[in-house]
């Protein structure tokens, strides 16, 4: 099953972010296939099918709707898994093994959020579907092609959370997880603890100091297939 990732201009870190994400596909992911990357391209990156697309200013949320429809035109098959750049596997999983992962729902998600953000969950949250299911937590997502294409049917002038757009509408299997996003500083074994028996973790830019790239190199200490 290929992989879509969709890469923008707001690193702080060069992009090694990506490198680290790729290093844990590599070292943890089975069954996978090409590289599909639609946005910006680092100098560092080799052997992957890579396509431009810029970003709508101030349209997050439809950029990277955007540049995944994009994506979604490259890939062999059906399916595909959706990938940010920031998301790191920590075990061995297969790509059958696949859940929509999910924190909660999006009416919960529609109070605790801000701004923009806001303004999209609760969107979202208004949305007709069969369930109500956040699962734009920080994980892979597996989407189909054709009925991702539905979602150009929204009304774009609007902001959406695109993962629970798209589980909206999905039968499953769905399994709830808990969110793990860091984005503060901590020490090399506060980082072993904080990823303890987890599937998956993110990052967000404050979380990347010097103790952080001595934990993240020794989970992923060797260069992939994807880098010079």
């Amino acid at each position: 099953m290929d992989i879509v990732i969709a890469l923008g201009t707001g690193s702080r870190w060069q992009d090694n972010e990506l490198r680290y994400a790729l290093r844990s596909i590599e070292q943890h992911l089975k069954g996978y296939g090409k590289i599909v990357l639609i946005g910006e391209k680092p100098k560092w990156i080799k052997n992957v099918e890579h396509h431009y697309l810029g970003d709508v200013p101030g349209r997050k949320n439809f950029s990277i709707f955007q540049k995944i429809i994009t994506g979604s035109e490259w890939v062999e098959g059906d399916d595909f898994i959706f990938w940010n750049d920031d998301h790191f596997l920590l075990k061995n999983l297969d790509v059958k093994d696949f859940k929509f992962w999910y924190d909660r729902d999006c009416h919960f998600y529609a109070h605790k959020a801000t701004g923009l953000y806001k303004i999209a969950i609760t969107n979202t949250n208004n949305l007709p579907g069969k369930n109500n299911y956040y699962t734009d937590i920080h994980t892979p997502i597996v989407y189909n092609k054709h009925r991702f294409a539905k979602l150009l049917n929204l009304t774009w002038k609007q902001e959406f959370v695109i993962k629970s757009a798209y589980t909206k509408n999905e039968d499953g299997p769905f399994e709830p997880m808990d969110d793990i996003k860091i984005n503060r500083f901590y020490s090399v074994n506060e980082w072993i603890g904080k990823t303890y028996n987890k599937l998956f973790f993110s990052i967000g830019s404050y979380a990347v100091n010097g103790d952080f790239k001595i934990f993240i190199n020794q989970k992923y200490p060797n260069k992939s297939q994807w880098e010079r």
